[in-house]
């Protein structure tokens, strides 16, 4: 488990946050996704906790189907989720920003 208990962190670059991954962000703190490119959250990769998950302008995060995040997530870049119809589990608040892209697929 990785503990952020500073005002922020931040991933930069590419990459894989993988399955096993938990990351528990404390009150008033940021967990910035910065990226060149498009970076993976794996299906059992939780975020929890008071803080905030940020997909900053220019970045992209990709949930694989089945994330979940207990913290609320920030969209100012762009959200793919899951495959071809994937889910996201979102326990607090999505809240995006104008900047922000959210593309899903809506099954039916």
């Amino acid at each position: 488990m990785l503990h952020v208990t500073s005002e922020s962190a931040r991933l930069r670059g590419g990459g894989t946050i993988t399955d096993s991954a938990q990351i528990l962000l404390d009150a008033g703190t940021t967990w910035h996704l910065i990226f060149d490119q498009s970076s993976t959250i794996e299906n059992s990769a939780t975020f929890m906790g008071a803080g905030e998950l940020v997909v900053a302008e220019l970045a992209t995060a990709i949930f694989q189907s089945g994330a979940t995040t207990a913290a609320t997530l920030r969209n100012q870049g762009g959200i793919e989720i899951g495959t071809s119809p994937g889910t996201l589990n979102i326990e607090k608040a999505l809240v995006q920003d104008p900047s922000g892209l959210l593309e899903m697929e809506i099954g039916g």
